[in-house]
């Protein structure tokens, strides 16, 4: 028969070989997981379902590239067309200042080129001179050269409404209206709508 000491020691050892036993399950659980992962990444189903996502996102990738490319250029487009506009617009208010010599010329002209233009290209039909210059503002990626072709407009129709009172220019103050018109039409209007500075 076996003594207690004997009896204590053979204890100890199946105590010890439970948690061997038990810590070797562990690893093994953990290396099968990972095992079995690497077995589905292996696998041809697995492969495939991973191409696929790759090739899907790549695609996508591609496609939202070609469309941010498209978008910009044609913001860019719209933007230089209505840059022409715009300035097509203030060489012809300007061209036609030769001809006026009282504030319902003046006004007139103004009307017509600076406030409800004709337009020049077909897609600014029916656009009015504050919704050029809206847009204008959304696309550049600088809204105070909108803001200063605004100002511009503003002030001169500011300079026309203070001589309604006058009947008929003189050429005198004609020349000098004339070039207080043509000074802020070059100081502040046709810089801002230039293509080099945007």
């Amino acid at each position: 028969m076996l003594t207690d000491n004997q009896k204590k020691l053979i204890r100890e050892e199946e105590i010890f070989r439970r948690e061997v036993r038990a810590e070797l399950e562990k690893r093994g659980a953990v290396t099968s997981r990972t095992g079995s992962l690497w077995g589905f990444v292996n696998s041809s189903f697995g492969l495939w379902l991973l191409s696929s996502v790759m090739l899907g996102s790549l695609g996508f990738l591609y496609g939202y590239v070609q469309d941010t490319r498209h978008t910009k250029r044609d913001a860019q487009e719209r933007l230089s067309r209505l840059r022409f506009e715009i300035t097509a617009h203030g060489w012809e208010f300007l061209g036609s200042l030769e001809s006026a010599h009282d504030f319902t010329t003046y006004s007139v002209a103004f009307s017509e080129h600076l406030q409800r233009p004709k337009y020049k290209l077909a897609g600014f039909k029916d656009a009015t001179m504050d919704q050029l210059v809206w847009e204008y503002r959304q696309l550049s990626r600088n809204s105070i050269k909108a803001n200063s072709v605004q100002t511009a407009i503003e002030w001169i129709w500011q300079d026309i409404y203070s001589m309604r009172g006058e009947v008929h220019l003189d050429a005198d103050k004609k020349y000098w209206f004339d070039h207080d018109i043509d000074a802020c039409m070059q100081a502040l209007f046709f810089p801002s709508v230039k293509d080099k500075t945007q």
